[in-house]
């Protein structure tokens, strides 16, 4: 493959998950009633990885700018450089982080759609702050044979070299490590997204028993009325978050399981097919701004309203807010009032 397409190519990749999440950043950190939900809370977390994403696209060699565009590396900041960001090591750390939050959504969304007398306990705001937390910490851990790979040569460039471990194990790391970070919450996301599914899916009846359980005392009216918000609600922000976790697991899956086929020389592509697996992987980065405006109104109200200054509200949302608003002061909607979203 060409070196011009392929640099223009993550260039234009880059640019897009730059650009639309840093705007989606910013509405979430501006609109205090958006970023007040916590499930808001980790895609805010998502769009610091894949703006973050974009940004190490753009520094490390054989992407955005072909290797010999760099200029020589002399000292201990050329020794970093090739550990941190010529190895590749913090643009996968980025996108193991990326798969760690679509995991701790679904398993929020779970919380929020089946065991919603929990929800406050499993996800509040200090416990959501510690998960992200844990998140980068774990996604920094498993990626930590990537610094072994690498070293500055005599001649100021950065060189692959075999870690001092050997061959046998750097094979294994790699099959263990990408089956923990991806293959793993991988499942979890679907098993979590599915189950969330089939629930949502359940015959009226069957979630007005399930509001009765959960919160025994009220009158059929409020009841009811709880029931029949709550799985409306929940079905617009699992269909929006599952979508970005599809996109995440779709354009992944090839230059995951590839990579372990290439390292036991069970299927070895040429280097056009890695290199356009990879495009395919990072192009999730970008993908995700979209996503949120086409499958959720308020974000693509608040990103208009953010792009353009306009300050018009739609009616058809405000009919919906007002809804809101008035089941909230029904007796009884204090239990799920954290585990019902205001999102659409």
């Amino acid at each position: 493959m060409d070196q011009l397409a392929v640099s223009s190519v993550f260039g234009v990749i880059a640019s897009l998950a730059i650009l639309g999440n840093l705007i989606l950043t910013i509405m979430l950190v501006t609109k205090k009633a958006v970023f007040r939900q916590t499930y808001n809370v980790l895609i805010m977390n998502l769009a610091v990885c894949d703006v973050l994403t974009g940004v190490f696209l753009l520094v490390t060699p054989g992407y955005a700018i072909p290797p010999q565009s760099f200029p020589r590396l002399t000292g201990i900041g050329g020794k970093v450089f090739c550990r941190l960001v010529f190895s590749t090591y913090c643009i996968f750390v980025l996108g193991k982080a990326s798969n760690a939050t679509i995991m701790c959504i679904a398993i929020e969304r779970w919380y929020a759609v089946v065991m919603p007398t929990k929800y406050k306990a499993k996800f509040g705001r200090r416990r959501i702050y510690g998960y992200i937390g844990l998140i980068w910490l774990s996604a920094s851990i498993t990626e930590i044979f990537e610094l072994f790979i690498t070293k500055l040569g005599s001649d100021g460039r950065c060189r692959w070299v075999t870690p001092f471990y050997g061959v046998t194990l750097e094979n294994a790391f790699v099959v263990l490590h990408i089956t923990i970070t991806f293959y793993i919450p991988s499942v979890v996301t679907w098993a979590s997204f599915g189950h969330i599914w089939i629930r949502l899916r359940q015959d009226p009846m069957r979630v007005y028993r399930d509001a009765l359980r959960n919160f025994p005392g009220n009158s059929y009216y409020t009841v009811l009325s709880q029931s029949i918000h709550r799985n409306r609600t929940m079905q617009r922000v699992v269909r929006m978050c599952a979508l970005a976790a599809l996109f995440l697991t779709v354009c992944w899956l090839p230059i995951e399981t590839f990579w372990i086929l290439k390292k036991y020389q069970i299927v070895i592509l040429t280097q056009d097919y890695y290199m356009g697996f990879s495009m395919l992987a990072f192009f999730s980065a970008c993908v995700n701004p979209m996503l949120y405006c086409l499958a959720n109104r308020t974000y693509r109200r608040e990103v208009f309203r953010l792009c353009t200054r306009h300050s018009r509200v739609i009616p058809y949302e405000s009919r919906d807010k007002g809804d809101q608003i008035s089941l909230e002061n029904l007796p009884g909607m204090k239990d799920c009032t954290n585990a019902v979203d205001s999102t659409n």
